[in-house]
C-alpha cells in the first residue's frame, strides 16, 4: 500500500515538474498577449516581466508557487481605439474582464491537462500496471497543480504590489510606476483632457483660416522646433495639424519622445508618417537603442548623432544624448557635456561646412554650445524660452507633449508647447534666424497662446 501511494505521490509531482517545465502558456487580453508561467518556490510571489527591462515582484499569495507574468506583444491599433473612448480606471478594467476571464478558463484547463499527462507518464515510468493506480495517478497531479492554483486565488493580495520589488533596468525608474498609477487614478479627467486640447487647437487655427499665416509668406524655410514628447498621443495629431497650418519645410525634435524606452513605446512613434515631411530627430536620455532603431526604420526620419543633414539649405548638426546609447535614463553630468562639447567643437573644425542649427536635448549642453551656430535648440527641463547667449539663439520647445504621464498626473495646467522658426538669407545668402512664433495650446480650459518673436 505504502509503496503505491508512493508512486501515485510522485506521479502527482512530476505532473507539477512538467506545468513548471512547459514554459509560458500565453494568455490574451484583449489587445495585450502576455505569458503566465507557474514554478515551485518557497514564498507565494508574482512576477511582472517586461523585457528586456527587467521585472517587478511582490510576495502576494501564501501558496508555495510562483506565478509569472511576461509582456509579450500588443495591438497598438486596437489599444489605441479603445484608448481614445475609456471615460475611466473602472471602464478600462470592465473591458478587460471578459477577455481575461475566458483566457483563464482555457488557461486552467490547458495547465490541468498538462498536469495530467504528466501524471500519466509518471505512471507509465513507474510501471504502474494496474488501471486504478494509472488513473489515480493521472487525476492526483490534476488535483495537486488544481489545489495550489486554488490557494493562490483564495489568498491573492493584489495590494501587496504597493511596494514592490524591482529588477534589471527597473530598479532605475520605480518613479515611472508611481507616475502611472495616479495617471491610471485620474483617467477619469484624461478624455476631458484630450478634448480640450482638440477644441482649443480648432479655436486657434479657425482664427488663421484667412491664408497663410500672417508674415511668413517671404520666409525661405520655416522649421517646427518639438521636444519632450514622452508618449502622449495627442503630441502627434497636434504637430501634424500646426505643420500642415504654418506649411513647414521640416520638423526637429531634440528627444525624449518614450518615457522607458520600451519596444512598445516605439511602436507609438510609428505615427510620424503621417507627416510626411522631413521629421529631424535628436535622441534623449528616455530614448533607448531600441527607440532610435525603430525611428530609423521611418521613412522621413532622420536620427543625427555628431552628425549633419541639409533641408532647403538649411544645416543642422545633431548630438545624441549620451544616455540613448544605453538603456539608462540619467542625463550626463558636468564633465561628460564638457567632454560632448569638446567633440562638438573638434568635429565643427574640422568640417567645411557650418551648421546654422545645433539641436540637443540637454538644456546644459546646449548653454555650453552657446557661439558654435545661429540657433541652439534643445528640450529637456520641460520650459519654454528663447534667449539670446553669446551670439547665438537659444530655443527650447518645452513640452510638446504636456510632460507626458506626468502631467496627467499633476493638478495645474502643463500646457502643449512648439515653436515654428522661420530663416530667410542674408545680403551673402546665408540663411539666418528672423523671428519665431511661439505655441501655446492647454489641456483645460485656458485655450491656447501664440506669440511672435522678431529676433
Amino acid at each position: 500500500m505504502l509503496v503505491r501511494l508512493g508512486r501515485i505521490l510522485l506521479a502527482a509531482l512530476a505532473g507539477l515538474m512538467l506545468v513548471s517545465l512547459a514554459g509560458s502558456f500565453s494568455l490574451q487580453l484583449d489587445s495585450l498577449q502576455v505569458g503566465v508561467s507557474f514554478r515551485p518556490a518557497l514564498t507565494g510571489t508574482t512576477a511582472v516581466s517586461l523585457p528586456p527591462f527587467g521585472q517587478i515582484s511582490a510576495v502576494t499569495h501564501k501558496v508555495p508557487l510562483q506565478v509569472t507574468v511576461t509582456w509579450e506583444n500588443v495591438n497598438l491599433e486596437n489599444l489605441s481605439d479603445f484608448a481614445g473612448h475609456v471615460a475611466s480606471e473602472k471602464e478600462f478594467l470592465d473591458h478587460l474582464k471578459p477577455s481575461l476571464y475566458q483566457g483563464l478558463r482555457l488557461l486552467l484547463v490547458k495547465v490541468l491537462l498538462l498536469a495530467a499527462m504528466g501524471g500519466s507518464l509518471a505512471a507509465a515510468a513507474l510501471r504502474c500496471t494496474g488501471l486504478r493506480d494509472f488513473l489515480a495517478s493521472t487525476a492526483a497531479a490534476a488535483v495537486l497543480v488544481a489545489g495550489l492554483l486554488g490557494g493562490v486565488a483564495a489568498t491573492y493580495d493584489v495590494s501587496r504590489f504597493g511596494n514592490p520589488n524591482y529588477e534589471g533596468m527597473l530598479q532605475m525608474a520605480p518613479w515611472a510606476i508611481g507616475l502611472a498609477q495616479e495617471a491610471m487614478a485620474n483617467m477619469d479627467s484624461l478624455n476631458q483632457q484630450m478634448q480640450a486640447v482638440a477644441e482649443n487647437v480648432a479655436d486657434l487655427f479657425s482664427r488663421l483660416e484667412n491664408g497663410p499665416v500672417p508674415g511668413t509668406e517671404a520666409a525661405a524655410v520655416k522649421l517646427l522646433h518639438v521636444s519632450d514628447l514622452h508618449n502622449n498621443p495627442a503630441a502627434y495629431p497636434l504637430i501634424r495639424a500646426v505643420s500642415e497650418k504654418f506649411k513647414v519645410d521640416l520638423i526637429v525634435d531634440t528627444g525624449d519622445i518614450t518615457d522607458l524606452g520600451t519596444p512598445l513605446e516605439a511602436k507609438m512613434t510609428e505615427q510620424i508618417k503621417a507627416t510626411p515631411i522631413p521629421y529631424i530627430f535628436v535622441p534623449g536620455n528616455h530614448d533607448s537603442p531600441e527607440v532610435v532603431a525603430s525611428l530609423k526604420k521611418l521613412p522621413n526620419v532622420k536620427v543625427l548623432d555628431q552628425e549633419m543633414v541639409q533641408v532647403k539649405g538649411l544645416t543642422i548638426l545633431g548630438q545624441a544624448d549620451p544616455s540613448s546609447y544605453s538603456n539608462a535614463l540619467t542625463p550626463p553630468g558636468e564633465e561628460k557635456i564638457q567632454e560632448i562639447v569638446a567633440g562638438l567643437q573638434e568635429f565643427l573644425a574640422g568640417s567645411a561646412n557650418k551648421p546654422t542649427v545645433i539641436a540637443v536635448h540637454n538644456n546644459r549642453l546646449a548653454r555650453a554650445l552657446a557661439g558654435e551656430a545661429e540657433v541652439i535648440l534643445y528640450g529637456h527641463d520641460h520650459r519654454l524660452n528663447i534667449e539670446r547667449v553669446r551670439d547665438s539663439w537659444l530655443v527650447d520647445a518645452g513640452t510638446t507633449g504636456a510632460a507626458g504621464i506626468r502631467g496627467l498626473a499633476v493638478t495645474h495646467d502643463v500646457p502643449y508647447t512648439l515653436v515654428v522658426l522661420y530663416f530667410q538669407p542674408d545680403g551673402e545668402g546665408r540663411l539666418k534666424p528672423s523671428m519665431a512664433d511661439i505655441i501655446k495650446v492647454s489641456d483645460k480650459d485656458n485655450g491656447f497662446s501664440l506669440e511672435r518673436q522678431v529676433f
